[in-house]
């Protein structure tokens, strides 16, 4: 079997996209499959036919055309819906994804997106078949924790959407409190974006409290979560959220808006939701400064986390009952 991954940009970017895909590919080459990256979406026109192309939800939408010339045993990799269909502004551009998503086979990787595929074509939203990713075998998990949260993280891109400025408005009404934060992410994939959070940490007076970090090797993500006391996720919109899935297998408290997967991360018993701004800032406060509070957030004995590997190998009978 021989297999062309196409997608865009380096395979090694720090994004819960990439690493899924980075993943993957790395248990099929282990188990004897070939398979080539291409980070150029244009080399989609030029695909073999003879072998099966697997085709990253980040290039459905400028390669929709093109993706139509492709072999119909083709795998669409669904991490989120293109915004081109969602919403009710798109629904004359429907037809095209709803051919798609009914000629190929299609791969989500998040309950999310495959509720969202059936509302684009519901006939069909059963065929879609659910590979959730993992977290590594070997994620170390914390022994002990701190009385009350106060070294706190975030690590998401600087996009709008990521919550970075609903945090920072969330710490200023919590300034007289004791807290630091430490921000990770991608600086370059919206300078402007990046510019704006500099600027409000500075008019905030946090310059001593809030360290605004470059993306950190996935490698570093454990250390860090070994280091905080609480994980924020404020993001409008996650459709899994790998981040919140290694906070709990590390047993690190996370406090986070209601989005990805989580109803089922809840259960973990290491993850307080919040559904607004006021809420967000109740519990925050009581993280921060009530033992109780913070004591509540453990994970439950029978939580386990689903593994790489177990990723790998559904990918795989699935890329083996493809062909």
């Amino acid at each position: 079997m021989r297999v062309q991954f196409y997608s865009r940009g380096p395979i090694d970017q720090v994004s819960g996209g990439f690493i899924y895909n980075r993943r993957v590919i790395e248990y099929l080459h282990d188990h004897g499959v070939a398979v080539a990256y291409h980070s150029d979406p244009a080399d989609v026109a030029g695909h073999a036919a003879g072998d099966l192309a697997i085709v990253d939800s980040l290039i459905v939408a400028e390669q929709l055309q093109q993706l139509t010339h492709l072999p119909a045993r083709s795998i669409l990799l669904m991490h989120m819906l293109p915004p081109q269909i969602c919403g009710s502004a798109a629904r004359g551009s429907t037809d095209d994804y709803t051919t798609l998503f009914t000629r190929f086979r299609v791969v989500a990787s998040g309950a999310l997106t495959r509720r969202s595929i059936g509302t684009v074509c519901p006939d069909d939203a059963s065929e879609v078949v659910l590979i959730e990713p993992g977290v590594a075998a070997n994620w170390q998990c914390r022994a002990e924790y701190s009385v009350t949260a106060r070294n706190l993280l975030c690590i998401a891109n600087y996009l709008p959407g990521k919550g970075h400025v609903e945090l920072l408005e969330t710490l200023a009404a919590l300034a007289h409190l004791p807290w630091s934060l430490r921000l990770h992410g991608n600086t370059d994939l919206d300078p402007g974006f990046f510019a704006v959070i500099r600027q409000r940490v500075i008019s905030n007076d946090f310059e001593d409290r809030v360290h605004v970090g470059e993306a950190i090797a996935h490698e570093a993500v454990q250390q860090a979560m070994l280091d905080a006391d609480l994980l924020l996720q404020f993001s409008a919109h996650e459709t899994w959220s790998m981040v919140t899935a290694e906070a709990i297998a590390g047993g690190l408290p996370t406090l986070s808006s209601r989005t990805g997967n989580w109803q089922s991360f809840e259960q973990s018993g290491l993850v307080q939701y919040f559904d607004d701004a006021a809420e967000s800032t109740a519990a925050l406060t009581a993280l921060i400064t009530d033992k109780a509070a913070y004591a509540r957030l453990r994970r439950h004995d029978d939580w386990t986390s689903r593994t790489w590997d177990e990723v790998g190998e559904d990918f795989l009978g699935y890329l083996s009952d493809a062909t």
